[in-house]
């Protein structure tokens, strides 16, 4: 077959569009998330839904350690999803309580996204991050500017707790 063989454009056409279709569905997760922030109050959710639905599309369309990584970030935030969700549910957010759950939040991430992936190599560490950062500001928005830089800030302590702890094979 040439370069310019139709038929070859239209495979082509054929197995990028059943890429696109698989990665389709990793967007539930991202948009459920979303959807339960936002009905705790986290007006921030509405806008980080479907900017984390699309990474997490993207990045399994594109497939191999990008798609890894992302699903790991995915997961490994999940802990510090919920630690916001249990505390946005069960107090208010008056003073520096808030502050230290989010900070506490995002060094969990960091922890255990780090634990999963190898963040030591930035092709795999920027999606591992991007979905962990976007997942866990998800709740955080409903502790306003604060919660939502807190977690991010924060990130970046769990990184070092997780090269010290031994590894388990």
């Amino acid at each position: 077959m040439s370069p310019d063989d139709p038929r070859l454009a239209q495979l082509r056409r054929a197995y990028e569009t059943r890429r696109w279709l698989q990665a389709l569905p990793w967007m539930l997760p991202v948009l459920g998330l979303a959807a339960l922030a936002w009905s705790w109050g986290s007006s921030v959710a509405l806008a980080l839904g479907p900017v984390g639905a699309t990474t997490m599309v993207w990045s399994q369309w594109r497939g191999g350690e990008v798609a890894r990584s992302a699903a790991e970030g995915l997961l490994g935030s999940g802990a510090a999803f919920v630690l916001l969700g249990v505390w946005c549910q069960t107090s208010t957010c008056a003073g520096l309580h808030c502050i230290g759950v989010c900070a506490l939040a995002g060094t969990l991430a960091g922890v255990v996204v780090s634990r999963r992936t190898d963040v030591r190599t930035w092709r795999t560490a920027w999606p591992a991050l991007m979905m962990a950062t976007l997942v866990v500001a998800l709740p955080a928005g409903v502790f306003g500017l604060i919660g939502f830089v807190a977690p991010i800030a924060f990130w970046g302590f769990g990184v070092p707790i997780a090269w010290v702890l031994p590894r388990t094979v």
